[in-house]
């Protein structure tokens, strides 16, 4: 009698990232709709809907990519990370280990491997770290959501998201959903979705070039890095 098994490795990063582009598409399809009916309120919720969950799926890719990385450098043959020296992927392995890694940002996550093995840390003061940075934020804001966050007027609670140095990092990035304005929730739009996924993307991709491997998700990229509407 022979008894086999079969090892399955999943890298549901790539899910992540593929969800992302999948709601994207969905919030861009409704603010086409929305071109011709600024004022319907459910077209409106449903695109912030679909936008927030882009917002969150791509967060999830970056962080499930860093722990992913990690992953692989305990295998054997190095798995995605095999065209690294063993002492390398040690060093990786080290720095994963550490109880302190899983409380670390995400972007620390990637700058802490690089700096494992000797390579270019890349700055959150420039892109792709900066944008990817305020990426991180948005969805903060609404994972952590407050509730004065999108009140609006004269007589409001102070807090709101116009008062946040936020709306400044995102004017000119992108365009809110039709007949609103980034002041208030109208910039959790199609425009922000397709932006955020692309500056993850563009993170991930100098975090790969850094490292000198090809990104896993190669496979997936003429799907993701497509136009979106």
């Amino acid at each position: 009698m022979i008894i086999t098994s079969i090892k399955i490795l999943t890298y549901y990063s790539i899910q992540h990232l593929q969800t992302a582009e999948y709601f994207t598409k969905r919030a861009a399809r409704l603010e086409r709709r929305t071109n011709k009916d600024f004022f319907n309120s459910n077209l409106n919720s449903l695109i912030q809907g679909y936008s927030a969950s882009t917002l969150l799926t791509t967060v999830a890719f970056l962080e499930a990519l860093a722990n992913e990385i990690f992953a692989d450098a305990h295998l054997p043959d190095g798995g995605n990370l095999r065209k690294l020296s063993e002492s390398e992927r040690q060093a990786i392995c080290q720095i994963g280990d550490k109880q302190t890694f899983d409380k670390m940002k995400p972007l620390c996550k990637y700058n802490s491997i690089l700096q494992a093995v000797n390579k270019n840390r890349i700055s959150l003061g420039s892109n792709p770290g900066q944008d990817m940075s305020t990426v991180i934020k948005l969805r903060n804001e609404l994972v952590h959501y407050k509730a004065e966050l999108f009140d609006s007027g004269t007589t409001v609670r102070s807090g709101t998201f116009e008062q946040r140095k936020l709306l400044d990092k995102i004017k000119g990035r992108f365009e809110p959903i039709p007949g609103t304005n980034l002041n208030s929730s109208g910039w959790i739009s199609a425009g922000c979705s397709e932006w955020a996924v692309k500056s993850a993307v563009a993170y991930t991709d100098r975090f790969f070039v850094e490292l000198g491997i090809d990104p896993i998700y190669e496979h997936v990229r003429p799907k993701i890095t497509k136009k979106f509407k």
